[in-house]
């Protein structure tokens, strides 16, 4: 009984051994590459306004396509974005000043509850991005804004971070349905 208790207790000690190296490591890694929580927010933040103006652009391209909408459902399932929160809060807040609705979710999600019939958002539309890249000063992602089978457009885009202003540079391989 006391040899399975001492076998107990180290196999305790070593875990919690263990445990303490890993997460000197996982401190040491994250001050090595001199990113602290703070600096990852405030490289999101600037990063959320290159997909927003993305967003812009295919709202703004094939208007047809908006109206009569209630929602904008935005798939974020793609994007390399490390703190998404504040890419919907604009999101949110660009529903708001539009009257409306915003919906997190992709195209399964949607047909499952019922927003999709037959192919085709009724009353909304879905933005959805697919990155290729992300940096601190470039977005390259191929978006799309989908209605319908009939009812889709899209492209990919380079976005670059320039006097402190993200502006669309490139577009390329656009589509529409």
């Amino acid at each position: 009984m006391k040899k399975k208790s001492i076998l107990i207790l180290l196999t305790v000690l070593a875990v919690v051994l263990l445990c303490a190296c890993a997460t000197s490591d996982i401190k040491e890694s994250s001050e090595q590459s001199g990113e602290n929580d703070t600096d990852i927010i405030e490289i999101s933040a600037k990063q959320a306004s290159a997909y927003f103006v993305v967003f812009e652009n295919l709202y703004e391209i094939d208007p047809g396509l908006n109206s009569e909408i209630e929602y904008i459902a935005f798939d974020l399932t793609n994007v390399k974005l490390a703190d998404t929160s504040l890419l919907i809060g604009l999101f949110q807040e660009f529903c708001d000043d539009n009257n409306y609705s915003l919906l997190l979710d992709n195209y399964e999600g949607l047909n499952q509850k019922g927003y999709i019939v037959d192919l085709y958002f009724p009353n909304g539309i879905i933005i959805a991005f697919e990155d290729n890249e992300l940096t601190e000063d470039t977005l390259i992602t191929a978006a799309h804004k989908w209605r319908s089978g009939l009812g889709a457009i899209g492209c990919e885009y380079t976005v670059k971070l320039e006097n402190s202003t993200w502006n669309i540079t490139k577009t390329a391989n656009q589509w529409i349905s």
